[in-house]
């Protein structure tokens, strides 16, 4: 059993995609092998700025994110490509320090399973 937590995103979209096939293949081929995870989860695929910290001097950063459907269709037809994947998402809403400003945040608590 493999856990992936909270740094697909830090990445561009290609290097998600590169992380991804890495880490598939730590999976055992045999079934019910699973790789999980969670990930900031946005409306729509795509940048979402988080905001600095206070007192950072920092602007905050923007991050590639997913959500649901397009998770599953990153692993099921880019990463594993006709290779039989069981991949569940779920949303959580995400739990934010006082100090930050951070209004609606979603994660992606996701699974990938050898089937």
């Amino acid at each position: 059993m493999r856990h992936a937590t909270s740094f697909f995103q830090i990445f561009d979209e290609a290097k998600q995609l590169a992380l991804a096939r890495a880490l598939a293949g730590l999976l055992d081929p045999r079934p019910g092998s699973v790789i999980f995870g969670w990930h900031l989860r946005t409306p729509e695929k795509g940048a979402f700025k988080w905001p600095a910290t206070p007192g950072s001097g920092s602007d905050g950063w923007t991050m590639s994110c997913h959500f649901a459907e397009s998770w599953r269709a990153r692993w099921e037809r880019e990463v594993f490509m006709g290779i039989p994947v069981k991949v569940e998402a779920r949303e959580e809403v995400l739990p934010t320090p006082p100090d930050i400003k951070l209004e609606g945040a979603i994660r992606l608590v996701w699974s990938v399973t050898r089937m």
